[in-house]
């Protein structure tokens, strides 16, 4: 991926799907977790990374790719 860095997500994960064969054949729906770095802090959820610590924080988020719409109604796990 030329500028890597400057890709967005989404089309991260399109080349990832479109480079690997597996991914193309098996699966219609990637599932990942990102980082928001610009996530406005809030009181419920404090992270400090210093302390090492598994802790729950609001700027990671689920992210779904679909690729098979027909994938959304179908909930059988591979």
């Amino acid at each position: 991926i030329e500028n890597e860095k400057n890709q967005e997500l989404g089309y991260k994960l399109n080349i990832l799907f479109q480079a690997v064969k597996p991914f193309q054949e098996k699966y219609s729906v990637i599932k990942v977790y990102g980082k928001y770095n610009r996530t406005p802090e809030n009181k419920l959820f404090l992270y400090n990374i210093r302390k090492n610590n598994a802790e729950p924080f609001a700027s990671v988020k689920c992210i779904y790719n679909v690729k098979d719409a027909e994938a959304i109604g179908n909930r059988e796990m591979m």
